[in-house]
């Protein structure tokens, strides 16, 4: 359904459609962990580094076949050494 919206490229609908998959059972369910590897694409395609990493963590935590997972665990580091401003976390506010 996301990869429809796709030709229409409403990329805010398939985002959206994409992720209903999220919460999909089995965790390894081939249909779903392709639709993730798009879901993190999508978010790619929006440059929403910090989703496109969510997702690819639910990937790496899937269980899911050796490729998704593989690719997953290899994305995120590019990602975020591309990015590095984006995942840096604020310190904490000195306390009075």
């Amino acid at each position: 359904m996301g990869s429809i919206y796709g030709t229409t490229e409403n990329l805010d609908m398939q985002i959206a459609t994409y992720n209903r998959l999220i919460d999909v059972k089995p965790a390894d369910n081939v249909y779903r962990l392709n639709g993730l590897i798009d879901l993190a694409g999508k978010y790619e395609e929006k440059q929403d580094w910090k989703n496109a990493v969510r997702i690819y963590e639910i990937i790496k935590t899937s269980n899911g076949t050796k490729e998704y997972v593989d690719f997953a665990v290899n994305r995120i580091p590019t990602i975020m050494q591309a990015y590095p401003d984006v995942f840096k976390t604020a310190a904490p506010e000195p306390k009075k």
